[in-house]
């Protein structure tokens, strides 16, 4: 059975409703938004704001900013990044909160390549462990970010008695 789109209303844009696959309609019109890319890529569109004002808005921080998720911790000056690095998946589950210095360590070659690391979590409490794939799978199935995922190694998460190791 195909899972069904949920649509909320947004609340600082009442005439508009954001999916969590990455979608926007008019409520008005009942018509579904298309996002136009900028000139880096990133997804955009126009909406009219509480007071009459029309803003371009881009596609994934309205998403986030209807379908809050946990941060990794209180950022100062945070950014929304995509697990997948496809800009144009503005997907719920695909997007998380992050800071600009780690989107830089993003391109470092050794960060990068050990994003791709097999990688374990043991419940402290339980002591029952959960292997993921890579990286990017625990930071997915944590809701962090998967550079601090990455930093975490052995240490203890912040959000839930678990360690961090590489298999």
């Amino acid at each position: 059975m195909p899972k069904r789109t949920l649509w909320t209303e947004h609340p600082s844009y009442p005439h508009y409703e954001v999916a969590d696959i990455g979608a926007v309609r008019n409520t008005k019109t009942r018509r579904e938004m298309y996002p136009q890319p900028t000139h880096g890529g990133v997804l955009s569109l126009q909406v009219v704001d509480k007071n009459g004002v029309r803003k371009t808005r881009q596609l994934k921080r309205l998403v986030l900013e209807v379908y809050p998720k946990m941060a990794w911790c209180s950022l100062t000056n945070p950014v929304i990044a995509h697990y997948d690095g496809d800009v144009e998946n503005c997907r719920q589950n695909n997007l998380y909160w992050s800071t600009r210095t780690n989107q830089w360590s993003l391109k470092d070659p050794h960060v990068a390549e050990g994003l791709y690391l097999p990688m374990k979590l043991i419940n402290r409490a339980t002591g029952y462990p959960k292997k993921f794939e890579t990286v990017f799978d625990a930071a997915r199935w944590k809701d962090i970010c998967p550079v601090q995922t990455l930093r975490f190694g052995w240490g203890r998460d912040v959000y839930g008695g678990y360690e961090y190791g590489f298999l």
